[in-house]
């Protein structure tokens, strides 16, 4: 337990002086250290999801339209195709 001795003298130096300081200090250097092993961590999440073929979901685009009675439609490379309706058949608007 040589490293509990070296840890005692390092507080009698730097501790009982100035205890506030110290504090903060070993406050951001624990925090600093917890955020640096969490993201390695989530590193290594990614990194196994990616190889057992876990996709991240893609993000669209707005939704966009154009021309008379066109849908919006978005996403990523759609092709969408519209043909018209038979010639037979005739479309009423609904009376307001």
């Amino acid at each position: 337990m040589d490293w509990l001795k070296w840890l005692k003298g390092f507080y009698e130096t730097f501790g009982l002086p100035h205890p506030t300081i110290s504090l903060v200090l070993i406050s951001l250097l624990g925090a600093l250290l917890f955020g640096s092993g969490w993201t390695v961590i989530g590193r290594q999440v990614e990194k196994d999801r990616i190889g057992h073929g876990v996709k991240r979901e893609q993000k669209t685009g707005d939704a966009t339209t154009t021309g008379d009675q066109s849908p919006a439609v978005s996403g990523n490379s759609n092709n969408i195709t519209y043909e018209g309706s038979p010639s037979g058949e005739k479309k009423h608007k609904a009376r307001k």
